[in-house]
């Protein structure tokens, strides 16, 4: 018997996946802190700029920080 099992994505493939849901005319601004990690910024026009918190991956600051502002 064949099993479906999904494979995990990337990180690549997260980061690409993440990019390509945000709106062409918002801002990103990604910034990299020695032993803090990945921090990632969305600026839609009509908002402030949006900061997400700290990660040990971009994937997972990128994720974080599209998903607060899909609320």
């Amino acid at each position: 018997m064949a099993h479906n099992y999904a494979k995990p994505l990337t990180e690549q493939v997260r980061i690409e996946r993440v990019l390509s849901r945000i709106p062409q005319d918002w801002g990103i601004r990604v910034e990299r802190v020695p032993s803090q990690g990945w921090k990632a910024y969305l600026h839609p026009p009509e908002y402030d700029e949006q900061e997400g918190m700290f990660f040990e991956t971009l994937a997972e600051a990128l994720e974080d920080i599209w998903r607060k502002m899909r609320r």
